[in-house]
Protein backbone atom coordinates (compact mmCIF):
# COMPACT_ATOMS: atom_id res chain seq x y z
CA UNK A 1 0.00 0.00 0.00
CA UNK A 2 1.86 3.46 -1.02
CA UNK A 3 1.59 6.23 1.72
CA UNK A 4 0.89 8.99 -0.41
CA UNK A 5 -1.16 7.70 -3.07
CA UNK A 6 -0.65 10.19 -6.42
CA UNK A 7 -3.17 11.99 -7.57
CA UNK A 8 -4.85 11.74 -11.22
CA UNK A 9 -7.09 15.06 -12.34
CA UNK A 10 -9.65 14.09 -15.40
CA UNK A 11 -11.03 17.40 -16.90
CA UNK A 12 -14.05 17.16 -19.07
CA UNK A 13 -13.80 19.82 -21.41
CA UNK A 14 -17.11 19.55 -22.91
CA UNK A 15 -17.19 23.95 -23.73
CA UNK A 16 -15.18 22.97 -26.74
CA UNK A 17 -16.62 23.53 -30.56
CA UNK A 18 -13.31 23.31 -32.83
CA UNK A 19 -11.05 20.52 -33.87
CA UNK A 20 -7.85 19.57 -34.19
CA UNK A 21 -7.40 21.05 -37.71
CA UNK A 22 -10.03 23.71 -37.35
CA UNK A 23 -9.76 25.89 -34.20
CA UNK A 24 -9.88 29.56 -33.06
CA UNK A 25 -9.08 31.39 -30.07
CA UNK A 26 -11.42 31.09 -27.88
CA UNK A 27 -10.92 27.24 -28.13
CA UNK A 28 -7.69 27.95 -27.10
CA UNK A 29 -8.92 30.46 -24.20
CA UNK A 30 -11.17 27.94 -22.84
CA UNK A 31 -8.35 24.82 -22.91
CA UNK A 32 -6.18 27.12 -21.29
CA UNK A 33 -8.72 27.72 -18.22
CA UNK A 34 -9.41 23.31 -18.05
CA UNK A 35 -5.50 22.91 -18.26
CA UNK A 36 -5.20 25.65 -15.07
CA UNK A 37 -7.80 24.03 -13.06
CA UNK A 38 -5.79 20.78 -13.90
CA UNK A 39 -2.67 22.73 -12.06
CA UNK A 40 -4.69 24.52 -9.28
CA UNK A 41 -4.92 20.14 -7.85
CA UNK A 42 -0.93 20.54 -8.13
CA UNK A 43 0.01 23.70 -6.09
CA UNK A 44 3.79 22.08 -6.09
CA UNK A 45 4.42 21.43 -9.21
CA UNK A 46 2.26 24.98 -9.85
CA UNK A 47 4.80 26.78 -7.65
CA UNK A 48 7.83 25.16 -9.67
CA UNK A 49 6.89 26.10 -12.78
CA UNK A 50 7.45 29.94 -12.02
CA UNK A 51 10.52 30.81 -13.63
CA UNK A 52 11.50 27.68 -14.61
CA UNK A 53 12.72 26.58 -18.03
CA UNK A 54 10.38 23.89 -19.48
CA UNK A 55 10.38 21.43 -21.88
CA UNK A 56 6.97 19.98 -23.56
CA UNK A 57 6.75 17.01 -24.90
CA UNK A 58 4.30 15.69 -27.49
CA UNK A 59 3.84 12.94 -29.48
CA UNK A 60 4.21 13.50 -33.27
CA UNK A 61 4.81 10.26 -34.90
CA UNK A 62 4.06 11.25 -38.28
CA UNK A 63 1.63 14.17 -38.59
CA UNK A 64 -1.13 13.83 -41.31
CA UNK A 65 -3.66 16.31 -40.33
CA UNK A 66 -5.92 16.78 -42.93
CA UNK A 67 -6.54 12.76 -43.34
CA UNK A 68 -6.05 11.55 -39.80
CA UNK A 69 -6.55 14.39 -36.91
CA UNK A 70 -6.01 12.38 -34.25
CA UNK A 71 -2.62 10.71 -34.85
CA UNK A 72 -0.71 13.16 -32.91
CA UNK A 73 -0.75 15.66 -29.82
CA UNK A 74 -3.30 17.97 -30.70
CA UNK A 75 -2.13 21.27 -31.73
CA UNK A 76 -5.39 23.28 -29.61
CA UNK A 77 -3.56 21.04 -26.36
CA UNK A 78 -0.35 22.53 -27.37
CA UNK A 79 -0.90 25.73 -27.47
CA UNK A 80 -3.17 26.07 -24.53
CA UNK A 81 -0.27 24.56 -22.23
CA UNK A 82 2.54 26.84 -23.51
CA UNK A 83 -0.94 29.58 -22.42
CA UNK A 84 -1.04 28.51 -19.08
CA UNK A 85 2.49 28.32 -18.71
CA UNK A 86 3.40 31.69 -19.68
CA UNK A 87 0.47 32.70 -17.47
CA UNK A 88 2.25 31.04 -14.68
CA UNK A 89 5.25 32.75 -15.64
CA UNK A 90 7.42 30.52 -16.57
CA UNK A 91 11.48 31.65 -17.69
CA UNK A 92 11.35 30.06 -21.05
CA UNK A 93 8.89 26.91 -22.68
CA UNK A 94 11.06 24.76 -25.36
CA UNK A 95 8.58 22.47 -27.37
CA UNK A 96 10.76 19.41 -28.19
CA UNK A 97 10.07 15.89 -30.11
CA UNK A 98 11.77 13.23 -31.78
CA UNK A 99 9.24 11.86 -34.07
CA UNK A 100 8.87 8.54 -36.35
CA UNK A 101 11.86 6.85 -37.27
CA UNK A 102 13.86 9.40 -39.63
CA UNK A 103 11.00 12.07 -39.74
CA UNK A 104 11.93 15.43 -39.18
CA UNK A 105 10.95 17.11 -36.16
CA UNK A 106 11.19 20.42 -37.76
CA UNK A 107 8.42 18.61 -40.64
CA UNK A 108 6.23 17.46 -38.11
CA UNK A 109 5.86 20.97 -36.05
CA UNK A 110 5.16 22.56 -39.32
CA UNK A 111 2.37 19.86 -40.43
CA UNK A 112 0.20 20.59 -37.33
CA UNK A 113 0.75 24.30 -37.88
CA UNK A 114 3.05 25.03 -34.84
CA UNK A 115 5.64 27.53 -36.41
CA UNK A 116 8.31 30.02 -34.23
CA UNK A 117 5.52 32.84 -36.20
CA UNK A 118 2.35 31.99 -34.60
CA UNK A 119 4.07 31.84 -30.74
CA UNK A 120 5.74 34.24 -28.38
CA UNK A 121 9.08 35.05 -28.34
CA UNK A 122 9.57 33.17 -24.92
CA UNK A 123 8.64 29.48 -26.86
CA UNK A 124 11.69 27.93 -28.69
CA UNK A 125 11.35 24.35 -30.90
CA UNK A 126 13.98 21.81 -30.13
CA UNK A 127 14.16 19.95 -32.75
CA UNK A 128 15.82 16.77 -31.03
CA UNK A 129 17.10 15.33 -34.71
CA UNK A 130 19.00 18.70 -35.17
CA UNK A 131 20.28 19.16 -31.75
CA UNK A 132 23.18 17.33 -29.12
CA UNK A 133 22.83 14.37 -27.18
CA UNK A 134 24.24 12.58 -24.17
CA UNK A 135 24.64 8.88 -23.22
CA UNK A 136 23.05 8.75 -19.73
CA UNK A 137 24.29 6.01 -17.21
CA UNK A 138 20.69 3.92 -16.67
CA UNK A 139 21.93 1.74 -13.85
CA UNK A 140 17.88 0.05 -13.44
CA UNK A 141 17.84 -1.05 -16.54
CA UNK A 142 16.83 -4.31 -17.51
CA UNK A 143 18.21 -3.47 -21.44
CA UNK A 144 18.92 0.05 -22.42
CA UNK A 145 21.55 0.46 -20.04
CA UNK A 146 23.24 3.75 -21.17
CA UNK A 147 20.82 5.35 -24.13
CA UNK A 148 20.98 8.40 -26.22
CA UNK A 149 18.68 11.55 -24.57
CA UNK A 150 18.58 14.88 -25.70
CA UNK A 151 20.41 17.10 -24.03
CA UNK A 152 17.37 19.33 -23.70
CA UNK A 153 15.71 17.52 -21.87
CA UNK A 154 18.67 17.02 -19.52
CA UNK A 155 19.54 20.45 -19.26
CA UNK A 156 15.46 21.98 -18.72
CA UNK A 157 14.04 22.53 -15.49
CA UNK A 158 10.69 20.84 -16.06
CA UNK A 159 9.29 18.26 -18.53
CA UNK A 160 5.44 18.27 -19.48
CA UNK A 161 4.95 14.87 -21.43
CA UNK A 162 1.82 15.40 -23.44
CA UNK A 163 1.20 11.98 -25.23
CA UNK A 164 -2.28 11.61 -27.22
CA UNK A 165 -4.48 8.98 -25.69
CA UNK A 166 -4.55 6.22 -28.39
CA UNK A 167 -4.43 2.19 -28.42
CA UNK A 168 -1.29 0.86 -29.80
CA UNK A 169 -0.73 -2.30 -32.10
CA UNK A 170 2.19 -3.10 -30.44
CA UNK A 171 2.29 -1.97 -26.75
CA UNK A 172 -1.69 -2.49 -26.86
CA UNK A 173 -1.99 1.57 -25.86
CA UNK A 174 0.56 5.01 -26.97
CA UNK A 175 0.04 7.15 -23.59
CA UNK A 176 2.69 8.51 -20.95
CA UNK A 177 5.41 6.01 -20.61
CA UNK A 178 4.79 5.04 -24.36
CA UNK A 179 5.26 8.86 -25.19
CA UNK A 180 9.05 9.04 -24.07
CA UNK A 181 10.58 7.06 -26.79
CA UNK A 182 10.26 10.15 -28.73
CA UNK A 183 14.11 10.64 -26.56
CA UNK A 184 15.16 7.92 -28.32
CA UNK A 185 17.89 8.37 -30.72
CA UNK A 186 16.97 7.04 -34.25
CA UNK A 187 20.36 4.97 -34.40
CA UNK A 188 18.45 3.67 -31.49
CA UNK A 189 14.86 3.34 -32.44
CA UNK A 190 14.71 -0.15 -33.50
CA UNK A 191 16.90 -1.58 -30.92
CA UNK A 192 14.77 -3.77 -28.80
CA UNK A 193 12.02 -3.26 -30.74
CA UNK A 194 10.69 -6.57 -30.58
CA UNK A 195 8.69 -8.62 -27.53
CA UNK A 196 11.19 -6.46 -25.55
CA UNK A 197 9.82 -3.08 -26.58
CA UNK A 198 8.30 -3.05 -23.30
CA UNK A 199 11.74 -3.15 -21.53
CA UNK A 200 13.06 -0.61 -23.23
CA UNK A 201 9.72 1.95 -22.46
CA UNK A 202 10.48 1.88 -18.94
CA UNK A 203 14.23 1.84 -19.34
CA UNK A 204 13.53 4.95 -20.98
CA UNK A 205 11.68 6.68 -18.34
CA UNK A 206 14.10 5.20 -15.65
CA UNK A 207 16.99 7.39 -17.60
CA UNK A 208 14.54 10.51 -17.94
CA UNK A 209 11.39 10.90 -15.81
CA UNK A 210 8.25 13.31 -16.69
CA UNK A 211 7.93 15.71 -14.16
CA UNK A 212 3.74 16.06 -15.23
CA UNK A 213 1.88 14.17 -17.84
CA UNK A 214 -1.34 15.84 -19.15
CA UNK A 215 -2.63 13.08 -21.89
CA UNK A 216 -4.54 14.62 -24.53
CA UNK A 217 -8.30 12.91 -24.98
CA UNK A 218 -9.63 15.63 -26.91
CA UNK A 219 -9.80 13.59 -30.15
CA UNK A 220 -8.42 10.18 -29.37
CA UNK A 221 -7.65 7.40 -31.56
CA UNK A 222 -8.90 3.86 -31.47
CA UNK A 223 -8.28 0.31 -33.18
CA UNK A 224 -5.27 -0.10 -35.53
CA UNK A 225 -3.75 2.49 -34.21
CA UNK A 226 -0.97 4.57 -33.74
CA UNK A 227 -0.48 5.33 -37.75
CA UNK A 228 -4.50 3.53 -39.34
CA UNK A 229 -6.69 3.59 -35.83
CA UNK A 230 -10.11 4.79 -35.70
CA UNK A 231 -10.59 8.93 -34.68
CA UNK A 232 -12.98 9.35 -31.39
CA UNK A 233 -14.11 12.78 -32.54
CA UNK A 234 -14.84 15.22 -29.73
CA UNK A 235 -14.27 12.93 -26.60
CA UNK A 236 -12.88 16.30 -24.94
CA UNK A 237 -11.14 14.95 -22.00
CA UNK A 238 -8.03 15.66 -20.37
CA UNK A 239 -6.08 13.75 -17.58
CA UNK A 240 -3.02 15.11 -15.60
CA UNK A 241 -0.97 13.92 -12.75
CA UNK A 242 2.87 13.65 -11.62
CA UNK A 243 3.18 10.41 -11.56
CA UNK A 244 2.94 9.12 -15.25
CA UNK A 245 1.98 5.59 -14.44
CA UNK A 246 -0.99 6.57 -12.20
CA UNK A 247 -2.29 8.62 -15.45
CA UNK A 248 -1.61 6.03 -17.67
CA UNK A 249 -3.36 3.30 -15.04
CA UNK A 250 -6.30 6.12 -15.09
CA UNK A 251 -6.19 6.83 -18.74
CA UNK A 252 -6.52 2.40 -19.60
CA UNK A 253 -9.06 2.12 -16.99
CA UNK A 254 -10.66 5.39 -19.64
CA UNK A 255 -10.30 3.46 -22.60
CA UNK A 256 -11.77 0.11 -21.35
CA UNK A 257 -8.73 -1.39 -21.18
CA UNK A 258 -7.12 -3.21 -17.66
CA UNK A 259 -4.17 -1.58 -16.85
CA UNK A 260 -2.68 -5.09 -15.91
CA UNK A 261 -3.46 -6.19 -19.49
CA UNK A 262 -0.24 -3.46 -20.56
CA UNK A 263 2.93 -5.16 -20.05
CA UNK A 264 5.27 -2.05 -19.79
CA UNK A 265 2.58 -0.60 -16.93
CA UNK A 266 2.95 -3.89 -14.99
CA UNK A 267 6.94 -3.70 -15.58
CA UNK A 268 6.53 -0.13 -14.55
CA UNK A 269 5.32 -0.59 -11.02
CA UNK A 270 7.27 -3.97 -10.51
CA UNK A 271 9.99 -1.69 -10.74
CA UNK A 272 8.33 1.07 -8.24
CA UNK A 273 7.82 3.88 -11.06
CA UNK A 274 3.80 4.02 -9.71
CA UNK A 275 0.41 2.33 -9.17
CA UNK A 276 -1.29 0.58 -11.68
CA UNK A 277 -4.37 -0.42 -9.01
CA UNK A 278 -7.25 2.35 -9.10
CA UNK A 279 -7.55 1.49 -5.23
CA UNK A 280 -3.86 3.01 -5.03
CA UNK A 281 -4.99 6.42 -7.27
CA UNK A 282 -6.54 9.60 -5.67
CA UNK A 283 -9.13 10.61 -8.80
CA UNK A 284 -10.13 13.90 -8.68
CA UNK A 285 -12.71 16.18 -11.45
CA UNK A 286 -14.71 14.17 -13.67
CA UNK A 287 -16.61 11.01 -12.11
CA UNK A 288 -14.13 8.48 -13.81
CA UNK A 289 -17.68 6.30 -15.28
CA UNK A 290 -18.54 9.25 -17.34
CA UNK A 291 -15.58 9.41 -19.27
CA UNK A 292 -14.79 5.92 -20.02
CA UNK A 293 -15.71 4.55 -23.39
CA UNK A 294 -14.48 0.78 -24.48
CA UNK A 295 -11.73 1.32 -26.99
CA UNK A 296 -11.93 -0.61 -30.31
CA UNK A 297 -8.51 -3.10 -29.34
CA UNK A 298 -5.65 -3.11 -31.95
CA UNK A 299 -5.33 -6.95 -33.85
CA UNK A 300 -1.81 -7.15 -33.98
CA UNK A 301 -1.68 -10.56 -36.54
CA UNK A 302 -2.42 -10.29 -40.33
CA UNK A 303 -3.27 -13.76 -40.77
CA UNK A 304 -7.16 -13.86 -42.88
CA UNK A 305 -7.02 -10.21 -43.00
CA UNK A 306 -6.28 -8.79 -46.45
CA UNK A 307 -7.19 -10.20 -49.81
CA UNK A 308 -4.51 -12.10 -51.86
CA UNK A 309 -2.08 -11.49 -49.14
CA UNK A 310 -1.47 -15.03 -47.48
CA UNK A 311 0.01 -14.52 -43.93
CA UNK A 312 1.78 -17.10 -42.17
CA UNK A 313 3.34 -16.62 -38.37
CA UNK A 314 5.96 -19.02 -37.63
CA UNK A 315 8.02 -18.44 -34.58
CA UNK A 316 7.62 -14.59 -34.67
CA UNK A 317 7.57 -11.78 -32.40
CA UNK A 318 5.48 -9.35 -31.85
CA UNK A 319 8.29 -6.54 -33.19
CA UNK A 320 7.77 -8.84 -36.55
CA UNK A 321 4.00 -9.05 -36.56
CA UNK A 322 3.30 -5.15 -35.62
CA UNK A 323 5.83 -4.38 -38.69
CA UNK A 324 3.51 -6.21 -41.06
CA UNK A 325 0.68 -5.07 -39.52
CA UNK A 326 1.49 -1.49 -39.92
CA UNK A 327 2.74 -1.78 -42.98
CA UNK A 328 -0.71 -3.47 -43.95
CA UNK A 329 -3.15 -1.18 -42.68
CA UNK A 330 -1.31 1.63 -44.40
CA UNK A 331 -1.70 -0.51 -47.56
CA UNK A 332 -5.33 -0.78 -46.90
CA UNK A 333 -5.62 2.72 -46.07
CA UNK A 334 -3.98 3.95 -49.39
CA UNK A 335 -6.31 2.10 -51.42
CA UNK A 336 -3.89 0.06 -52.82
CA UNK A 337 -4.07 -3.22 -51.19
CA UNK A 338 -6.39 -4.90 -54.12
CA UNK A 339 -3.88 -3.79 -56.64
CA UNK A 340 -1.00 -5.79 -55.02
CA UNK A 341 -0.29 -9.14 -56.94
CA UNK A 342 -0.51 -12.48 -54.61
CA UNK A 343 1.75 -13.17 -52.22
CA UNK A 344 2.67 -15.66 -49.31
CA UNK A 345 4.07 -13.97 -46.72
CA UNK A 346 6.18 -16.03 -43.83
CA UNK A 347 7.54 -14.37 -40.77
CA UNK A 348 9.27 -15.68 -37.81
CA UNK A 349 11.38 -18.67 -37.37
CA UNK A 350 10.68 -22.58 -39.03
CA UNK A 351 9.68 -25.45 -37.42
CA UNK A 352 13.21 -27.38 -36.79
CA UNK A 353 13.69 -30.74 -39.12
CA UNK A 354 10.33 -30.04 -40.77
CA UNK A 355 10.31 -28.76 -44.53
CA UNK A 356 8.07 -25.90 -44.06
CA UNK A 357 5.80 -24.62 -47.17
CA UNK A 358 6.22 -27.04 -49.59
CA UNK A 359 3.67 -24.56 -51.88
CA UNK A 360 2.77 -21.32 -51.79
CA UNK A 361 0.34 -19.01 -53.53
CA UNK A 362 1.54 -16.37 -55.63
CA UNK A 363 5.09 -14.43 -54.70
CA UNK A 364 6.92 -15.58 -51.16
CA UNK A 365 8.11 -12.70 -49.09
CA UNK A 366 10.27 -13.26 -45.78
CA UNK A 367 10.08 -10.88 -43.31
CA UNK A 368 12.55 -10.62 -40.97
CA UNK A 369 15.49 -12.54 -40.07
CA UNK A 370 14.26 -15.19 -38.77
CA UNK A 371 12.43 -16.30 -41.77
CA UNK A 372 15.31 -16.39 -44.09
CA UNK A 373 16.01 -20.08 -42.17
CA UNK A 374 13.29 -20.89 -44.48
CA UNK A 375 15.73 -20.75 -47.63
CA UNK A 376 18.28 -23.48 -46.01
CA UNK A 377 16.61 -27.14 -46.69
CA UNK A 378 15.57 -26.60 -50.31
CA UNK A 379 17.48 -22.74 -51.31
CA UNK A 380 17.72 -23.93 -55.10
CA UNK A 381 13.73 -23.32 -55.20
CA UNK A 382 13.21 -20.65 -52.96
CA UNK A 383 16.02 -18.21 -54.30
CA UNK A 384 13.27 -15.94 -55.79
CA UNK A 385 11.96 -14.83 -52.54
CA UNK A 386 11.65 -11.22 -51.54
CA UNK A 387 13.08 -10.81 -48.30
CA UNK A 388 12.44 -7.76 -46.00
CA UNK A 389 15.24 -8.32 -43.25
CA UNK A 390 15.65 -6.66 -39.76
CA UNK A 391 15.18 -7.50 -36.30
CA UNK A 392 12.73 -6.19 -36.52
CA UNK A 393 12.26 -4.32 -39.78
CA UNK A 394 10.66 -0.92 -39.86
CA UNK A 395 7.15 -0.63 -39.56
CA UNK A 396 6.97 0.79 -43.10
CA UNK A 397 9.67 -1.13 -44.68
CA UNK A 398 7.09 -3.80 -46.42
CA UNK A 399 4.79 -1.27 -47.61
CA UNK A 400 7.86 1.08 -49.60
CA UNK A 401 8.75 -2.50 -51.17
CA UNK A 402 4.96 -3.70 -52.07
CA UNK A 403 4.64 -0.26 -53.77
CA UNK A 404 7.53 -0.81 -55.56
CA UNK A 405 7.33 -4.25 -56.78
CA UNK A 406 3.87 -3.44 -58.11
CA UNK A 407 4.84 -0.12 -59.47
CA UNK A 408 2.57 1.40 -57.48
Amino acid sequence: MLVNKPLVCLEHCQDLTGTPVEYDRGDIERLSEHIGRIFDCFPEFRARLQGARVLIKPNLVRPDPARVPAMTTDPRVLRALVRTCLELQVERVFLGEKPGYCFPARQAFDLIGLTKDTLDDRVSFSYFDEEDWQRVPNPGADLFHEPLIPERALDCDLIINVPKMKTHMHAQVSLGLKNFQGLVNDDERMLFHRNDLSHKIVDTVLACKPDFTLVDGLWPMEGQAPLSGDTVPDFNLLVGGENVVAVDSVCCTVMGISPIEVTHLRLAHQKNLGPIDLDEIRLQGAPLEAVTRRFKRPVLSSVGVFPNIHVIEGGACAGCLSAIRHSLDKCQFEKIISRLEPMTLFVGRSMPNRTTLRDWQGNLWLFGNCAQEILFPDRERRTGAVIIPGCPPHVLDLFSELKRRNNL
